[in-house]
């Protein structure tokens, strides 16, 4: 026990206190960090939530959109649109990795398999060009197009400079059109 007190008492101020501080600094600033995020989570997901219901309506303006259940490969959420008691087509979001990160692509599809539009946005490409998927030149092209595979630099032109970017995109919204398959059993 006294060799104990002599070790603590010569490497405290060395070896022990140093450890003891960047302890404390540790756990405190781990709280500060887990406060904040207990604080701004439910506003952060409000709003996506305002947002994602704006781009859905802006999309496929219709009376409501019931969320699906159910998990299909390349797609982070799906909703029936809805007029009345009467679904009047679908907007899946397929996501996949583009060249920053993720690419969300919301496909607004009808009842006759027909593409109305799509939505791409919150993407982290590289902004001046990878970017440039969420723009209309871009995002017209998909506009009509039958709910079947797309393919790239056939039925959809790739942004000049942006070939991961422009893939990406064609994979999600290829995701989101094989999910409607699934969901109305009509083929893709």
């Amino acid at each position: 026990m006294k060799n104990l007190m002599s070790f603590l008492k010569k490497h405290w101020p060395l070896m022990i206190k140093p450890v003891v501080v960047l302890t404390v600094i540790c756990v405190c600033v781990s709280a500060a960090l887990a406060a904040t995020n207990y604080i701004t989570a439910p506003i952060i997901a409000e709003g996506d939530l305002v947002r994602n219901n704006g781009a859905r309506l802006a999309l496929f303006p219709a009376e409501g959109y019931n969320k699906l259940e159910g998990e299909w490969a390349g797609v982070s959420e799906a909703y029936e649109v809805v007029t009345g008691d009467a679904v009047i087509g679908y907007i899946i979001t397929g996501i996949t990795k583009g060249y920053g990160g993720d690419v969300p692509v919301m496909v607004a599809i009808d009842l006759e398999g027909s593409i109305v539009g799509i939505e791409i946005s919150g993407t982290e490409e590289t902004q001046g060009l990878g970017s440039k998927i969420e723009d209309p030149a871009f995002k017209d092209q998909f506009k009509g197009l039958t709910a079947a595979a797309v393919t790239l630099n056939s039925e959809v032109q790739q942004v000049a400079g942006a070939t991961v970017s422009s893939a990406a995109a064609v994979t999600a919204v290829n995701s989101a059109i094989d999910a409607y398959a699934a969901i109305t059993g009509k083929g893709a």
